[in-house]
Formats: C-alpha cells, sequence, structure tokens
C-alpha cells in the first residue's frame, strides 16, 4: 500500500525533481555555513538521484521590478518571481515570504513596489512545471527551504521502500 502523500509531495512515478536555489547576495555574516550546509544537501541529493539535478543563482537583496524590466537579467528575475506569484496564487492558501513595499523615489519622482528577498529561495519544478517554491506559507504553516529539503528526502526514501522489494519485506517486518 503507498502511503498517501501530502500536498506538494511527489508521486511515484513522477520524474526527478529538479531544484533551483536562489541565494541572496551579501547575506549577513553567519549564514556561509547554513548556506554552506544547503549546498552540501543539493549535491549529495543529486549524487543519490533524490534529485535529477540542481542549479544555484545569486539574487540582490532586493528589486524594484519597474527598473529591473529594463535589463535583460531584470526581466529574467521578474518572470520567474512572477512564476513564482502564479503558483501561490494557484494553490489555496499559500503565500510566498517575499517582502513587497511601495516606497517613494525622489529622483523618478514616483512610488515605486520593491520586492526584498529571502536568504534563500528554494523552487522544485519537475520538467518544466513549477511544483513547490519556499520559504512560503503553506495553510498556516511556514516552509522553510530546510522544511522541504526533508521533505524530499523522506518522500524519496518512502519511494524506495515501496518500489524495492526487498526493502519493503524488511519495513513491514520491523
Amino acid at each position: 500500500m503507498t502511503p498517501e502523500l501530502k500536498r506538494g509531495e511527489k508521486s511515484p512515478n513522477e520524474p526527478l525533481p529538479r531544484l533551483a536555489l536562489y541565494v541572496r547576495s551579501l547575506s549577513p555574516h553567519g549564514c556561509q555555513s547554513h548556506h554552506s550546509s544547503i549546498l552540501d544537501r543539493l549535491e549529495r541529493f543529486a549524487d543519490e538521484e533524490i534529485i535529477e539535478g540542481y542549479s544555484v543563482d545569486i539574487w540582490g537583496e532586493q528589486l524594484i521590478e519597474s527598473d529591473a524590466r529594463r535589463t535583460e537579467v531584470g526581466r529574467e528575475i521578474c518572470e520567474r518571481l512572477d512564476q513564482f506569484r502564479d503558483w501561490a496564487n494557484g494553490r489555496e492558501s499559500t503565500e510566498l515570504c517575499f517582502g513587497r513595499e511601495s516606497v517613494y523615489s525622489d529622483l523618478a519622482d514616483e512610488t515605486c513596489v520593491r520586492t526584498v528577498f529571502p536568504m534563500m529561495i528554494l523552487a522544485e519544478y519537475v520538467g518544466e512545471r513549477l511544483r513547490f517554491v519556499s520559504p512560503c506559507i503553506d495553510s498556516d504553516r511556514v516552509v522553510r527551504v530546510t522544511d522541504r529539503l526533508d521533505t524530499l528526502e523522506r518522500s524519496a526514501k518512502a519511494s524506495t521502500v515501496s518500489t524495492d522489494p526487498a526493502r519493503s519485506k524488511t519495513a513491514q517486518n520491523e
């Protein structure tokens, strides 16, 4: 019997996910060891075939979208943010953990919207479909990047147990 999957978990017949990690540049002192441990986990997940692969991109601390859309790199980041927002809007009770605030620019004499990024963002894709973004608030529960990695690891272990007859028999005897 296959265990019931929680919202956003992998089904046994689904291809392996591909992960994209976005790390905020100029992170506060002390975050380097946390970032390193996340990168070590991603590398281990790829080696153990828990994931298809991963990429790491460096983003700034914040973004004024109206200005960013004027450059190629800025447009790419804004398109990714739009994709993340569409994903969250398409799910009941899910909210991204990105700051958004209005700021007035004396130079431009206008009010702009600024997006402030968390220290890390993890986007999970299956094929071209965005399956999950963390950090987020999902049904009143904060899902951090580490929480999502824990879920992926548990899901992979459960999938291995249910698809490997030798391991399934061992699990039944425990």
